[in-house]
C-alpha cells in the first residue's frame, strides 16, 4: 500500500504494498461526496455506492484494502452488510461511519466490536481523525497479512520437515514367518520428538529402538533425526555382530551427549527380540516399560517387576548403562508385547490437559484387543485401534506425540489357506501382488472364475487407493497390506491402508450392490468408478477406520463357483490348478472373464 497522506508525517505508510483501494457504502449522496473530499489528496482510491447489493458485486470482483460503511441503511443495515463481507473476506477491515449516539451500556460499540477487524467512526469527526483511524486500520491489516504469510511459511516448512521426518521411519507393518508388528505414530504437531528404529538382525530377530527426546517442537525433531541418522549408521555392524541392548544403550547415549549435550537427552527403551529362542533381552532408560500379553486370554504380564533400567541417555557426563539392568524374558509362541510413548498418558478427556488417561483402561483396552486378535488374525491394526478405542472414550485430547507398536509371532491360526503381503503403492506393484493371490486362491479353490474374479476386484480397489486415497508426496514410502483368506464358504480379503477416509455414503453392505451401482456409477466416473465394479463381485463389504487406518473386509461366496471334477474330493492342502509358476494369464483371458461375469449380472 502507498502512504495515506502526502506528508512527511506519513511516511511510515511508504513501506506498504500498493496503492491503498477503499470501498465506501453510504446511501446519503452528500456524505458520499464529503469523505471522497476528504481523502481527495492521500494516495487511498475510493470507490463508492449507495447500494449493499452493488458494494458486494463490487468486492466480488475487486480487492480493497478497506470498507467504509454506513451503519442505518436500507434494505439491510451496516451489521447484515458486514456479515455478508465476511462472508467473502474475514479480514478486511471495516470501518463503521455513523451518526448514531453510543448509549451508557456501550451497546452499539460492543456491537461493532464484535468482529476485531471493525472500527468506529463519528459522522461529524474531523478529517484528521478519520486519516489517523484509516491509517490505524491499514496497518493492522498489512500487520495480519504479514503474519498469516510466515505462518503459511512455518507452515509449509513444517509439512516439508513431516516429510522428511517420516521417510526416515521404519515401515508402519512388518510380518514375516518369524515375527510381525505394527506401529502407530502420532505427532503432536507434524514433527516429533517420539522415536522408533528398527534394525533386522536375521530372519528371526531384531533390534528395535522406542526414545522421546526432551522437549517438543523442532529441536526435540531435529535431536531424534540426529540420532535415528546414528543407528542407521551402525546398522550394518550390529548385523553383522548381534548387540547387547545395554551396549546400544550406551552408545546412543555418549552419541547425544558428546553431540547434543545441553541441548537433548532421550529417555529410550532398546530391544532384542529373537523369535527363534523366544527370547527377549531389553534395556530401559527412563522410558515407559513395555507390556506383555499372552493370548487368547489376554492376561497382562509384568516384565519387569524389580524396575530394572537405567538413567535417560545424554543426560549426564561418563552415564554407564549396566548389562545388569538388562531384563531377560522367555516368552510364548502367542505373546504379543505392548510398547508405547508417554504421550499414552498425557491423553486427556480436556484441551487443558487436567484430566489424563486412567492406565487401568488402557490396559483393559489393549487386552481386550488381544483377546479379538486371537480370533480375527488382525494384530496390524491393535494399535491403530487402541488409539481409536480410547478416544471414543473421551481421552480425545493429546498433549504430547503418542506412539503404540505391538510385535509377536504370526498368528497361531494362520496355515496355508492365508496369503500376506505388502504392496508398494504403485500399479507394478499391485499388477504383480494381485496376479499372486489370484493364482493362490486358484491353487487352494480349483476355481479360474473365482481367481478371475478376486484378480478384478482387488485390481480396481487397490488402484483406487492410490489414485484417490494417498496422497501424491506420501506414495513413494507408503504402502498397503493385503490378507486373502480362503475359509469354508467364502474366500476372505482384508486390505488395510493409510490413505483417505472413505466417504462412500451408506454401508454398501446393508444395500444391494445392483442398487448402489445404479446410483454411483456417474458419481465415480471422475474419482473411483471402480468401486462400483468392486460392489458387484463381493456385496459383503465392511469398512472401518482407526485413527488415520483404513480397514476393508471383502466376502466373496463360494457357493455359486464349482471346481473342476477332477479337484472335488480332494483334500484342502492338495492344489486342484495347475503351479502358478506355469500358467500365463492373457489381456484376452481377463477380457472373456469379464464379458461372462457382466453377461451373467
Amino acid at each position: 500500500m502507498a502512504k495515506l497522506l502526502r506528508q512527511p508525517e506519513d511516511e511510515d505508510m511508504a513501506a506498504l504494498r500498493h496503492k491503498a483501494k477503499a470501498l465506501l457504502l453510504d446511501d446519503d449522496k452528500l456524505v458520499r461526496i464529503a469523505i471522497t473530499a476528504f481523502l481527495k489528496d492521500s494516495d487511498l482510491v475510493v470507490e463508492s455506492t449507495s447500494n449493499a447489493q452493488d458494494a458486494i458485486e463490487m468486492i466480488q470482483k475487486t480487492h480493497f484494502d478497506v470498507v467504509i460503511t454506513d451503519i442505518m441503511m436500507e434494505p439491510i443495515d451496516g451489521f447484515a452488510f458486514r456479515d455478508l463481507v465476511r462472508s467473502y473476506n474475514r479480514l478486511v477491515p471495516i470501518l463503521f461511519l455513523t451518526s448514531l449516539v453510543n448509549g451508557v451500556d456501550n451497546a452499539l460499540l460492543n456491537r461493532i466490536m464484535t468482529d476485531p477487524y471493525s472500527y468506529y467512526i463519528p459522522k461529524n469527526a474531523s478529517k484528521l481523525f478519520l486519516v489517523n483511524k484509516l491509517k490505524q486500520a491499514l496497518h493492522a491489516s498489512e500487520a495480519i497479512r504479514e503474519r498469516n504469510q510466515m505462518e503459511e511459511k512455518i507452515e509449509k516448512s513444517l509439512e516439508l520437515a513431516s516429510l522428511i521426518q517420516r521417510s526416515m521411519l521404519p515401515p508402519w507393518a512388518h510380518f514375516s514367518d518369524a515375527y510381525e508388528f505394527s506401529c502407530f505414530y502420532h505427532p503432536l504437531n507434524k514433527i516429533s520428538g517420539d522415536l522408533f528404529e528398527w534394525i533386522p538382525l536375521s530372519e528371526s530377530s531384531c533390534l528395535l529402538v522406542f526414545g522421546d527426546v526432551s522437549g517438543h517442537g523442532t529441536h526435540s525433531a531435529l535431536a531424534m533425526m540426529a540420532v535415528q541418522a546414528f543407528l542407521k549408521r551402525n546398522a550394518d555392524l550390529w548385523q553383522k555382530q548381534p548387540p547387547k541392548p545395554h551396549a546400544v544403550a550406551q552408545e546412543i547415549g555418549d552419541f547425544l551427549y558428546g553431540n547434543l549435550h545441553g541441548i537433548a537427552y532421550m529417555c529410550a527403551l532398546i530391544a532384542v527380540w529373537d523369535f527363534e529362542r523366544n527370547l527377549l533381552r531389553y534395556y530401559n532408560a527412563g522410558y515407559v516399560d513395555m507390556e506383555r500379553f499372552r493370548t487368547p486370554s489376554g492376561e497382562r504380564i509384568p516384565l519387569n517387576p524389580e524396575r530394572k533400567g537405567g538413567l535417560p541417555l545424554g543426560m549426564i557426563p561418563d552415564a554407564q548403562a549396566l548389562e545388569s539392568e538388562t531384563v531377560e524374558c522367555v516368552f510364548d509362541d502367542g505373546d504379543r508385547f505392548l510398547v508405547y510413548s508417554d504421550g499414552v498418558h498425557d491423553l486427556s478427556s480436556d484441551p487443558n490437559g487436567e484430566n489424563g488417561m486412567d492406565m487401568d483402561v488402557f490396559h483393559d483396552v489393549a487386552s481386550t484387543l488381544i483377546q479379538q486378535e486371537a480370533v480375527e488374525d488382525n494384530a496390524i491394526s491393535i494399535p491403530f485401534r487402541c488409539y481409536n478405542a480410547l478416544k471414543g472414550m473421551g481421552w480425545m485430547h493429546p498433549q504430547d506425540d503418542c506412539t503404540l507398536f505391538v510385535i509377536g509371532k504370526p498368528h497361531p491360526s494362520r496355515n496355508q489357506k492365508t496369503f500376506v503381503c505388502r504392496i508398494s503403492a504403485n500399479n507394478q506393484s499391485v499388477d504383480d501382488m494381485v496376479q499372486v493371490a489370484s493364482e493362490f486362491v486358484l491353487a487352494h479353490c480349483g476355481s479360474e472364475d473365482l481367481s478371475f474374479r478376486l484378480e478384478l476386484l482387488l485390481g480396481e480397489y487397490l488402484v483406487n487407493i492410490i489414485r484417490h486415497g494417498l496422497e501424491e508426496t506420501s506414495r513413494q514410502n507408503e504402502f498397503i497390506v493385503l490378507k486373502v483368506v480362503v475359509e469354508e464358504r467364502d474366500v476372505k480379503i482384508v486390505v488395510w491402508d493409510r490413505g483417505r477416509e472413505w466417504n462412500s455414503g451408506a454401508n454398501p453392505a446393508f444395500r444391494h450392490p445392483n442398487d448402489v451401482l445404479d446410483e454411483r456409477n456417474a458419481a465415480f466416473a471422475e474419482s473411483g468408478r471402480g468401486l462400483s465394479i468392486v460392489l458387484k463381485i463381493a456385496p459383503d463389504i465392511r469398512r472401518q477406520r482407526y485413527s488415520g487406518l483404513n480397514e476393508t473386509v471383502f466376502r466373496i461366496p463360494m457357493d455359486d463357483f464349482s471346481k473342476p471334477d477332477d479337484a472335488r474330493g480332494r483334500d484342502d492342502g492338495e492344489v486342484s490348478a495347475e503351479p502358478a509358476e506355469t500358467r500365463s494369464r492373457t489381456a484376452d483371458d481377463m477380457r472373456a472373464c469379464i464379458r461372462r461375469y457382466l453377461a451373467e449380472q
